[in-house]
């Protein structure tokens, strides 16, 4: 179960600023207040470096050759070329060389808590004395140097324990520092209850606890994920959402947190299909596509796309005549068992075959009859019977179909129709009526992030239609088991409250007016707008941190889909139906609108 926020820093910079005043020194912890670092864990820098130099096991061996150093100190305060002396031995490494590349790790990770660099920021212009006192085995230049790359400029002293001989864990380097500001107020600001609030008080400063970022939240759902993976997206949100300068909505948190990561991934992957498999135009399909072409279009760039519009309903009208079996079982099947139930001419009505009322009492068949499971072969065997007076009108939807999707294809030989899942109904459509109907010279192609359990799906995947990022029963078998369970709609509703468009659902295309083809479409409401656009928010902003420490880092190729679902997997698993549901699902309200 994943566990609930603690506290965080929430103090306007404004207010903090007023507490500071009275005092002569300000004093800054330095890592974890003053710097963040782009990966979850301190020791994570030597997972980058296991990376980065292609030395196997590094991060152990480095972990182990400081507790060695620690140990043969014997109390002492231990620097960085202690512990390279160990691995000189052990590993036959040059220490100095290896020194400088961990330093220069060190400084590629780190940047600056954007809320404490404003506050230094408007200390300078007041004035202020700052100092900053770090337990670390890292020289004060080195410090100094990562300070000032991250913005921090100016402090008048900067005390480190590896050159003091003395650390904040046994209160010596307090002492020293107020042997240099000898009858000074100072207030100290740091992430560690003990050695940066208890401690210092005893030694008479005054204190602030700025909880570490890393604390606020755990996340135990994502131990799978691998383990760059996992530091990255773990700092990514512990460092934008608990600093503490802004405060963010569950809706911002809900896409920021489960949603980014998925389009980042699956954006990277199409790019990489597409490129592939010459593809001459990425088709964005409406709703869902809305936000994964604007993250695309952002960072992919290269291959046109479009933000197309279609829709399942549209689909099965375009498809009727092909594979009427299927419409039934999507259409009137479902209605029957549903637990309020409707009449069969209310039904009918509902998936656009008003037509068909008036021949309903030449079939036996009374239009306020209710639709229940014993009826469905009877009302089956009565499309079946009116098949071609469905097909006819249907025909309608075809061409004014085509008409929206000729001028947008035009040029192409091969198109992707990317969708999130999970039959790929859209892209089966567009296939059936643009190479078989309308014998276009083109190869339609879709990709999903996760497709259901099935032949159907796999099939289409060996022969080239269909490209599942995610899941399908050929892989990541486990999620697609959870996704595609009992709670099938509840999680399918979150993925697609995730990435749908702030925009009324679009319905079908309807007859041509004034040789404009008619685009109808369901209502939506004010609060969809305004929770989707917060979502989306959240999707960008992660995005962006993402993709911007991939490339700082040279990393571009670690997000997996595993990787990338994991987080909202893991949602799913923790959090029942909820007030984000509700006040998210637009699906139920009932009406059209036409443009």
């Amino acid at each position: 179960m994943e566990q609930p926020e603690k506290p965080h820093f929430s103090v306007p910079v404004d207010e903090l600023l007023e507490r500071l005043k009275p005092y002569d020194i300000i004093s800054f912890d330095v890592f974890d207040t003053l710097i963040f670092r782009r990966l979850s864990r301190p020791t994570d820098v030597f997972i980058y470096m296991e990376a980065k130099y292609h030395f196997y096991n590094f991060s152990e061996i480095r972990i182990k050759a400081e507790k060695k150093a620690r140990e043969k100190s014997r109390g002492e305060e231990i620097t960085i070329s202690d512990i390279y002396k160990i691995l000189e031995v052990e590993c036959s490494i040059d220490p100095q060389e290896w020194i400088e590349k961990e330093i220069e790790c060190e400084k590629e990770v780190c940047f600056a808590n954007p809320y404490m660099l404003k506050v230094f920021q408007e200390l300078t212009k007041m004035g202020k004395k700052m100092i900053a006192v770090s337990d670390m085995y890292l020289s004060r230049k080195t410090i100094e140097e990562i300070l000032r790359n991250s913005g921090y400029e100016g402090f008048d002293k900067i005390f480190v324990s590896c050159e003091e001989k003395a650390g904040k864990w046994d209160e010596k380097i307090f002492g020293i520092v107020n042997s240099c500001y000898r009858g000074k107020k100072i207030l100290h600001i740091g992430d560690n209850m003990n050695s940066d609030v208890s401690l210092p008080k005893k030694a008479g400063w005054e204190t602030i606890y700025y909880p570490n970022v890393a604390s606020i939240k755990k996340r135990p759902g994502l131990g799978e994920m691998s383990v760059l993976t996992k530091s990255i997206y773990e700092a990514i949100l512990n460092t934008y959402l608990y600093n503490g300068l802004n405060q963010y909505d569950q809706y911002f948190k809900f896409g920021f947190e489960n949603g980014g990561i998925i389009a980042v991934g699956y954006c990277q992957w199409l790019k990489k299909i597409a490129e592939e498999n010459h593809i001459d135009k990425l088709l964005f399909v409406a709703r869902d596509g809305y936000i994964l072409k604007k993250v695309y279009d952002e960072y992919f760039a290269g291959i046109p796309t479009e933000y197309v519009l279609f829709s399942r309903f549209n689909a099965q009208q375009v498809m009727f005549d092909r594979y009427t079996s299927s419409y039934i079982d999507q259409t009137i099947l479902p209605r029957a068992y549903k637990k309020d139930k409707m009449s069969i001419g209310q039904a009918l009505r509902e998936i656009d075959l008003d037509l068909l009322i008036p021949k309903l009492g030449e079939a036996g068949i009374k239009e306020d009859e209710l639709l229940v499971p014993d009826k469905v072969d009877k009302v089956a065997s009565f499309i079946y019977q009116n098949k071609d007076a469905i097909s006819a009108y249907f025909s309608q939807t075809q061409n004014a179909t085509f008409d929206y999707y000729k001028p947008i294809v035009e040029g192409c030989k091969k198109v992707l129709v990317v969708d999130l899942g999970w039959n790929g109904t859209c892209g089966i459509a567009l296939k059936y009526l643009l190479e078989e109907k309308k014998k276009l010279d083109i190869t339609v192609c879709s990709a999903l992030v996760g497709a259901k359990d099935g032949q159907e799906p796999t099939v289409r995947m060996a022969n080239g239609d269909l490209f599942v990022y995610g899941f399908a029963r050929n892989m990541n078998y486990d999620l697609q088991k959870n996704h595609m369970g009992k709670d099938v709609d509840y999680h399918n509703l979150l993925m697609e409250i995730l990435f749908t468009a702030p925009e009324p659902s679009f319905l079908k295309f309807g007859y041509k007016i004034e040789s404009k083809t008619k685009l109808i479409y369901l209502p939506s409401s004010p609060e969809h707008s305004y929770t989707t656009n917060q979502i989306h928010q959240g999707i960008q902003i992660f995005a962006k941190y993402q993709l911007k420490i991939l490339h700082q880092l040279k990393l571009s190729q670690i997000l997996y889909s595993r990787d990338s679902l994991l987080p909202l997997n893991n949602y799913m698993k923790t959090y029942p139906i909820s007030d984000l549901i509700n006040q998210c699902d637009n699906k139920t309200v009932t009406g059209i609108i036409v443009k």
